[in-house]
């Protein structure tokens, strides 16, 4: 049943979260709203910090996928593997590990945040 663990509630509001760090600066940034992320917040996306999330979310969801329903776990599970690899690669490259990174802007930033998030809290009513 929805929301009766506390692992349930864990994965919703972490996924709240990751939801509102990619779309909140999307939406300002087309103008759609008028306030944005407070500085200091804003200011870590797009940074080795934000890599570390992007990767350590995508490894939560990867665990995530394996209580949820069969229905959506091949979904989230494959979603999860590009995550964490998209989030891994560039850190790689920041300590000298790999010789190759994936260069891209603060918008797939933002899109892969709104992605786990809402994988996320479609988690916490999907897992068994």
């Amino acid at each position: 049943m929805a929301l009766d663990d506390k692992k349930h509630w864990v994965s919703l509001v972490i996924g709240l979260l990751l939801t509102a760090l990619g779309v909140i600066p999307l939406l300002s940034a087309s103008g759609l709203i008028g306030f944005d992320l407070p500085g200091f917040i804003g200011g870590l996306i797009g940074s080795l910090v934000s890599l570390f999330v992007i990767a350590g979310a995508g490894v939560y969801l990867l665990i995530n996928s394996f209580f949820e329903d069969h229905h959506i776990f091949w979904i989230t599970l494959i979603t999860s593997l590009i995550v964490i690899a998209l989030g891994s690669i560039p850190i790689l490259y920041e300590y000298g590990k790999i010789g190759f990174t994936i260069p891209y802007g603060l918008i797939i930033y933002q899109i892969l945040f709104i992605v786990e998030g809402v994988l996320l809290i479609i988690a916490a009513f999907a897992m068994d």
